[in-house]
């Protein structure tokens, strides 16, 4: 039955298959890469302030500066 259904499809119905399938995907990736960044963000800035800075210190801020 399987070979039957894939020598049933042309080649533009299996490129539109493909692509319905990249965009739903995308759409997915989309969403779950905002959800980390929601929860990492407010996190990361937890870590910094609970080790004694403030939040809006900058990362490179400590590496940069030179000593006079």
């Amino acid at each position: 039955m399987r070979i039957k259904y894939a020598a049933s499809l042309t080649r533009s119905s299996l490129q539109r298959r493909v692509l319905w399938i990249f965009i739903c995907k995308f759409q997915q990736d989309l969403l779950a890469g905002l959800t980390v960044a929601a929860v990492a963000l407010p996190l990361a800035l937890a870590f910094g302030v609970a080790s004694g800075s403030t939040a809006s210190a900058r990362a490179g801020d400590r590496h940069h500066r030179r000593s006079s």
